[in-house]
């Protein structure tokens, strides 16, 4: 996984007519050629991969950006018991970006990445329930509190809701 490309993994393509021993080597070459590229393939196209997953779970200012909105969206949908609006916020949240980072780092065993997508999710659910808790405080004292616990709020915690997000969530 680490060396991507080697120097010997190339075939020679020269014009020279090569002699009987090297005649031989070359047809070894040729024997072992697809698995060597097909593995430089995957190596490579695991290496973009987690580029791209390293990019998604950084916490740029993008990311904290998104996150923000995406709380204010789910504590707004929460507030007014508007699943479109909470559905909206799961639109925006960027919060996959470091469970695909976790998920890829623990694959390919690249624990610095599992670790630093572990604090950034660890993070980022700690600022969403601040910034849920800001919502909360400022609209305690609207008109609409008087119907609190909305439908959003309490299927959220409805053991039933649990139970099929984790059947969802478990790989099968």
């Amino acid at each position: 996984y680490d060396n991507v490309l080697h120097d010997d993994s190339i075939p020679s393509l020269t014009n020279e007519h090569p002699s009987t021993a090297e005649a031989a080597d070359s047809e070894k070459i040729t024997k072992k050629e697809p698995a060597d590229w097909r593995n430089t393939a995957c190596r490579l196209r695991v290496e973009q991969v987690k580029e791209q997953i390293e990019e998604q779970a950084k916490l740029t200012l993008d990311y904290l950006v998104l996150l923000a909105v995406a709380s204010i969206l789910a504590g707004i949908g929460l507030v007014t018991d508007n699943a479109v609006i909470i559905v909206a916020s799961m639109l925006v949240s960027p919060l996959m970006g470091p469970v695909l980072g976790m998920t890829l780092g623990t694959r390919i065993s690249d624990w610095k990445l599992t670790l630093r997508s572990c604090w950034h999710e660890l993070f980022s659910i700690l600022l969403s329930v601040v910034i849920g808790a800001i919502i909360g405080v400022c609209t305690a004292f609207c008109p609409v509190a008087d119907q609190w616990p909305t439908k959003e709020m309490s299927s959220r915690g409805d053991i039933t809701g649990l139970v099929a997000g984790i059947a969802i969530a478990i790989p099968r």
